[in-house]
């Protein structure tokens, strides 16, 4: 009675390590943003898994070794795509040449068996909704070919193995897979359901600009019945500089940051309405015509209204330092891999904070607005700070004082 007791208990601690891939699934899909990264990390687990009972079998009766190392293996080709497949079978495959033995090479091609089965089950059923029982039985019935390797094996141990242990095994397989792909397949339609949510709103709920999604396809509609080569690139701006960003603690502040830094890039573009934010620190302003036709005034233009004048937080004013570079918008690709992407390493004239005037600078004279506005920038933005003074001194003084108050009112 010990004995089969035991027997239970090592059956069970298999099924559980399996049940838990289920449950871990949905969870590394959601942790991870990147669907592919995803994949991989999962099908590494699931190859642990595999490891794990290979090194601990259950023996049902004296001499006979049982393990459930191909049902992780078949539940990798089912459910994680090629990327978390090949993962998975890189890494069982590795431990079990490794380990030896007469049935190693016996071993490794009954593993490829079950991944192969796992790989043409999810193929046969992808334009399934729901999988019900019959799948997941016809899934088990598959990966159970894994049995036909012990055909390579000496003639003793096939023999052995087909009178003994084969039925055993299949047994077990259809069992605890249809078990184990049900809490999958429950979790991988939950991972569906709250992807389709998440594509159905249309706007960030802590700072009211559009999602990525809704952004790409505004753009191309615009672009689309203007036909003047607008709208076809956007601005993309990244926060820098943690200490500059004190004041936005949390993720739903510097997501409001965004908000404020698209309402002063609209004051001077005012076509500009079409901007979307990914995470807590890149913003995308769609661009017009004219903004495309001079790049370089444009990206030092944006640095100058981006970074010049402080923002309110609470009590707090506070400077900020930002990135900037053009973004060709894609037509037919998503935009999100692009922005996880998007480098910042290239970019000209990365923007820091001006040095507060010193005690001697604040003496009987105070230092002109325009060229402490212009401190610390690139030598493209004080070329063009300096144009716009000049043409500024030139205008009549009403049209100066009135561009001076409109500057201020957007600070």
């Amino acid at each position: 009675m010990i004995y089969t007791l035991t027997n239970l208990i090592d059956l069970a601690a298999s099924l559980g390590l399996i049940f838990v891939l289920g449950f871990a699934y949905s969870r590394v899909k959601r942790m991870m943003r990147h669907p592919r990264g995803s994949e991989a990390f999962l099908g590494a687990i699931f190859g642990l898994s595999a490891i794990t009972q290979m090194l601990r079998p259950f023996e049902p009766m004296e001499g006979l070794l049982i393990d459930l190392r191909n049902i992780p293996i078949a539940l990798a080709g089912a459910f994680l795509g090629w990327r978390g497949a090949a993962a998975c079978l890189a890494v069982t495959v590795a431990t079990r040449l490794y380990v030896g033995g007469v049935g190693m090479w016996a071993g490794a091609l009954g593993m490829v068996l079950a991944l192969a089965a796992g790989i043409y089950w999810a193929r046969k059923t992808k334009g399934a909704e729901r999988r019900g029982i019959l799948a997941l039985l016809s899934l088990a019935l598959l990966m159970s070919a894994h049995l036909v390797a012990a055909l390579i094996l000496p003639e003793a141990a096939r023999t052995l193995f087909l009178a003994d242990a084969a039925l055993p095994i299949f047994l077990v397989n259809m069992i605890a897979m249809p078990i184990a792909a049900s809490i999958l397949e429950r979790e991988r339609r939950l991972v569906l359901v709250e992807d389709r949510l998440r594509a159905s709103v249309h706007h960030d709920p802590d700072n009211g600009l559009a999602t990525p999604e809704v952004f790409q396809r505004d753009c191309a509609v615009q672009a689309c019945a203007r036909d003047d080569g607008g709208f076809t690139a956007a601005l993309a701006l990244r926060l820098r500089s943690p200490s500059g960003l004190a004041p936005w603690r949390s993720a739903r502040t510097r997501k409001q940051l965004l908000a404020a830094i698209h309402l002063r890039l609209k004051s001077e573009w005012p076509e500009a309405e079409l901007a979307c934010g990914y995470g807590d620190s890149t913003l995308l302003v769609a661009l017009p015509r004219d903004a495309l036709l001079a790049p370089e005034e444009t990206l030092a233009m944006a640095r100058r209204i981006v970074t010049d004048a402080p923002y309110d937080q609470g009590h707090m004013r506070a400077r900020i330092s930002a990135d900037v570079q053009m973004l060709t918008l894609p037509h037919s690709d998503s935009l999100r891999p692009i922005l996880d992407r998007l480098s910042f390493a290239n970019a000209s004239g990365a923007v820091r904070t001006p040095a507060a005037p010193s005690a001697q600078t604040r003496g009987a004279a105070d230092p002109d607005p325009a060229a402490l506005r212009t401190a610390n920038h690139g030598s493209l933005d004080r070329i063009f700070a300096k144009a716009e003074m000049l043409m500024t001194t030139r205008q009549p003084r009403h049209h100066s004082q009135r561009r001076t108050d409109t500057g201020s009112d957007a600070a």
